[in-house]
């Protein structure tokens, strides 16, 4: 109970640092300029099916599970975080969304679950109103805490 209690004001500044960064990433950036590599999916990506941010210490790249974020509907995102070009094996992941003209966030909490490929998949996200949303996905790693949030409309 303390540790979230410590954890939290954490979490705020660190959102409240991170310039959101709206261009898709590209194939070759999730890939790496050989073609193939390992952690990498096998399928290929479309370059504009994921979204990207730095955080300054890792690319972060996600996109919803479904191709659309929907309105008041669960969902699951598919999430990266590269560094070098190699997924970050060793961090866990925060996921919020907040709207900051209404002053909350969501109404559930999501679980970021680290998968075999490197990649994470965050289940139980919920945008339950039309708005302005600010994604913000927390990268906790040993020794290292970044983040990179990402404006979205939800209609």
């Amino acid at each position: 109970m303390r540790r979230a209690w410590l954890l939290g004001p954490a979490l705020v500044l660190a959102g409240l640092a991170c310039a959101p960064v709206e261009a898709p990433i590209t194939a070759q950036e999730v890939v790496g300029t050989s073609g193939t590599s390992a952690g990498t999916p096998e399928e290929p990506w479309h370059d504009d099916s994921f979204r990207r941010g730095e955080t300054g210490e890792a690319l972060v790249a996600w996109r919803p599970v479904e191709g659309a974020l929907p309105r008041n509907r669960h969902f699951e995102l598919e999430v990266w975080v590269l560094r070098d070009g190699k997924p970050v094996r060793d961090a866990e992941l925060i996921v919020r969304a907040d709207m900051p003209d209404h002053g909350h966030g969501m109404n559930v909490e999501p679980r970021a679950l680290r998968r075999e490929d490197g990649s994470f998949r965050v289940k139980g996200m919920l945008l339950h109103m039309a708005g302005a949303w600010v994604l913000t996905i927390h990268v906790n790693e040993p020794g290292r805490f970044h983040a990179a949030s990402f404006p979205l409309e939800v209609e």
